[in-house]
C-alpha cells in the first residue's frame, strides 16, 4: 500500500492513464521491510531479513522480473516500460 504522501504517483498514474497508458505500481522489498521492522523489530532476526540483506541487490532484480512477468500476464499486448524515483 502506498503511503498517503506519495500523492504523486496517484497522480501520475491518473495522468498517464488519461493518455491511454494503464500503470500497476508496487512497493519495493526494501520500504516493506522497513515498515514490518517498525511493527516486528525482532523481524531482523530471522533467515528471511538475513537472507535479504546478504544481497538486497538481487532480491530488488528478482523482485522487478517478477513484476514485469506480472504486468504481461495482466496485459499481455501492451509494451512494458518501467519507472521509479530510486534505483
Amino acid at each position: 500500500m502506498m503511503p498517503p504522501d506519495h500523492l504523486i504517483y496517484r497522480d501520475m498514474a491518473t495522468a498517464l492513464r488519461s493518455k491511454g497508458f494503464a500503470t500497476l505500481r508496487y512497493n519495493k522489498r526494501s520500504y516493506e521491510v522497513r515498515e514490518k521492522i517498525k511493527t516486528d523489530p525482532t523481524y531482523t532476526e530471522t533467515n528471511e531479513f538475513k537472507s535479504y540483506a546478504r544481497d538486497t541487490l538481487g532480491y530488488f532484480k528478482k523482485d522487478l522480473d517478477y513484476f514485469v512477468e506480472y504486468a504481461k500476464s495482466v496485459f499481455p499486448q501492451a509494451d512494458i516500460y518501467i519507472l521509479g524515483h530510486s534505483e
